[in-house]
């Protein structure tokens, strides 16, 4: 009898500690469904906000916030990755600039009249209105 009841607890004290190590085999810290859901969600939130403030930046480099009363860019072409002609007005002069990565600097100055081939009321292109300008050099 004194056997069976080692055995006996010898049993009860296996099958506890086989039913412990079972429960602590699963990870404590598995994410649940609503878990994954909730992140994923959180993530999609955060990119949301991504693009919609990438539009309103968009939508705001057209209209412009500073005040440029005596400047007025007509026209611009670009040439390269980082390179671009711009046609401006600057007060009553309309001055043709090259804009590069680190510098600006003046091409031509056409004076008080407008470039030739250029109509303000008939809106051309800025590469029409420069090969007209260059085929008249």
């Amino acid at each position: 009898m004194i056997k069976s009841k080692k055995t006996v607890v010898f049993l009860t004290l296996s099958l506890f500690s086989a039913s412990a190590f079972t429960a602590s085999a699963e990870p404590s810290n598995a994410m649940t469904h609503v878990e994954l859901l909730r992140v994923t969600m959180g993530l999609l939130f955060v990119l949301l906000i991504i693009f919609l403030l990438s539009w309103v930046v968009r939508r705001m480099q057209g209209s412009s916030m500073v005040s440029s009363s005596g400047f007025q860019s007509i026209a611009s072409m670009t040439l390269g990755p980082k390179e671009k002609i711009v046609l401006t007005k600057v007060g009553a002069q309309y001055l043709l600039l090259g804009v590069g990565a680190g510098s600006i600097n003046l091409l031509y100055d056409f004076g008080t009249e407008l470039p030739i081939g250029f109509d303000s009321n008939n809106k051309s292109t800025f590469a029409q209105i420069l090969k007209s300008a260059v085929g008249k050099s």
